[in-house]
């Protein structure tokens, strides 16, 4: 996402862009944005959403921690390996390792080697080789080229999720709010737009 910002501050220079990175689930009508940028399930009514990518999820590991643990070769093989979990910070839930044959009961049994509400320590957790960790194909691209991370179970895997631009539904939406969402639709590959 940071070089897709800075893209768009490149190309539209009078557009003052004010990030606020954060894992929380906020209120994007109560807090002030004019546009959010989440995955999954968008329930608010008082917002308009679209569609503007999907992503994958991977169970990955350091290569170091493989060596010394072994590789596992299908879902149930989990049971035995070290954990990194994603806990959500809005609800206290973890997130689900969505793989073809791994049951919720199998899930909810899985070891809890660590757990984190924030992306950037779990993904840190991965490279340094405390654990198995089911972490966005795009967060992880990076690693997985430079060999720091190796995806598993890639067949197994069967998750993808939709990202959504969302603002307040209004009567008239400001022309920088306009020019951001169609800058996103445009660069990571547009599906449609839905009124919720």
């Amino acid at each position: 996402m940071f070089p897709l910002m800075a893209s768009f501050a490149a190309r539209y220079p009078a557009i003052v862009l004010d990030l606020d990175f954060s894992d929380r689930l906020l209120d994007v009508i109560e807090e002030g944005f004019d546009v959010a940028i989440r995955s999954g399930h968008v329930a608010d009514s008082r917002l308009v959403a679209r569609k503007i990518t999907t992503f994958s999820s991977s169970v990955v590991a350091a290569l170091a921690y493989l060596h010394r643990v072994g590789t596992p070769e299908a879902p149930a093989a989990l049971a035995s390996h070290a954990c990194v979990h994603y806990r959500f910070p809005h609800s206290g839930k973890l997130e689900l390792w969505q793989l073809k044959t791994l049951s919720p009961a199998q899930f909810a049994a899985l070891p809890l080697t660590m757990l984190c509400n924030n992306m950037h320590a779990w993904r840190d957790f991965a490279r340094k080789g405390l654990g198995l960790a089911w972490l966005p194909d795009y967060y992880v691209q990076e690693d997985l080229r430079r060999g720091s991370l190796v995806c598993l179970l890639e067949r197994f895997a069967e998750r993808c999720e939709p990202v959504w631009a969302l603002w307040p539904a209004r009567l008239f939406m400001p022309l920088k709010s306009r020019v951001f969402i169609d800058f996103l639709g445009e660069s990571l590959g547009e599906v449609t737009a839905v009124a919720r």
